[in-house]
């Protein structure tokens, strides 16, 4: 699981000069002075404007990936999330549907999962506990936030937030003390699909155990004109034996307007690569993110749309209370 939040985390995380569009007076940018601190206080501001502006967001997601052994897919599925949030409050529908799958155990009793299967599982979050659903098995978990079932709810809001806007979080910050933060800073501009773009990196550093400086870095290419959308991105390392830089993610997106004044990621497509062999870019995983043609921002949300109402005869753990029951 934590190859895949390391692609979505990237696209939250070529450089010349490209003229500004013929009516500078038109643009989120206008009127700001040419150095790039005043250029990246405004597109700070706007990605934080527009990150925002959102209160809630119903609809469906389709995430499909695949992964690669040199060069042969291995595994490959498809999850449709169909979500509603209000704030913190999330409900999340997961239907994984299993494509390809050769992977072999070597565990005696190990079964893959056969292609064509589909697995179904409900989430909810409601402020102060997690609850997770099982359809198939009438089987429930009820935890804290700071469970597993709660890192898991997590990671899939994650993409939710993140696709809607598609504005990065400029100021993201390692949770490990070993990394120092350096920018973020504009390193440049450039036209993206016939968007003029800002390019801003972020990056992480350390010190491996040879006191080598390893840069971790982040790249965006945020689009003022369409909601401070990210419409591309990169992910990867310098130092030590990265040398002068190896990518290690390369996402692009599409964006659209969903409501007035309001961006967000439509498709996307995201490259992972292992990083075994510095001298050949092997490829890892693929994700295609495609959003459901209805998904709505600022629409209507009630209580019973962020609940998960458990029927009778489920059984149910209950960490929080440490408790086994079953559903009257």
């Amino acid at each position: 699981m934590a190859v895949r939040w390391l692609v979505i985390t990237s696209v939250l995380l070529l450089v010349c000069g490209v003229p500004a569009k013929a009516d500078d007076s038109a643009g989120p940018t206008a009127g700001i002075a040419e150095d790039n601190g005043s250029l990246l206080a405004a597109v700070r501001l706007g990605c934080e404007t527009a990150r925002s502006r959102i209160s809630t967001r119903v609809g469906a997601i389709s995430m499909r990936e695949s992964f690669w052994k040199g060069d042969e897919k291995w595994l490959e599925t498809e999850t449709v999330y169909r979500v509603v949030s209000e704030g913190t409050k999330v409900r999340v529908t997961a239907d994984t549907t299993y494509i390809r799958n050769d992977w072999t155990t070597t565990d005696p009793g190990g079964v893959p999962i056969a292609p064509g299967t589909v697995m179904s599982k409900q989430l909810a979050f409601d402020g102060e506990k997690v609850v997770e659903y099982w359809p198939a098995e009438n089987r429930a978990a009820i935890a804290g936030p700071e469970s597993a079932i709660g890192s898991e709810l997590r990671s899939i809001t994650r993409i939710i937030e993140e696709t809607f806007p598609g504005a990065p979080d400029l100021d993201m910050e390692m949770p490990a003390p070993r990394y120092t933060t350096r920018g973020p800073a504009v390193v440049g501009r450039e036209v993206v699909d016939g968007e003029e773009c800002v390019v801003v990196e972020l990056v992480h550093v350390r010190v491996n155990s040879d006191g080598q400086e390893i840069s971790w870095y982040h790249r965006y290419w945020i689009a003022p004109d369409m909601g401070f959308t990210a419409l591309k991105a990169e992910d990867g390392y310098r130092g030590g034996r990265y040398g002068d830089g190896v990518v290690s993610v390369e996402i692009e997106a599409e964006a659209r307007q969903y409501a007035s004044g309001l961006w967000g990621v439509s498709r996307m497509w995201a490259r992972q690569y292992r990083l075994d062999q510095l001298d050949t870019r092997e490829l890892k995983m693929e994700t295609v993110i495609t959003v459901a043609d209805d998904y709505q921002l600022n629409a209507p949300v009630t209580e019973e749309m962020l609940t998960i109402d458990l029927p009778s005869g489920t059984r149910v753990s209950n960490e929080l209370v440490d408790a086994h029951y079953t559903v009257p």
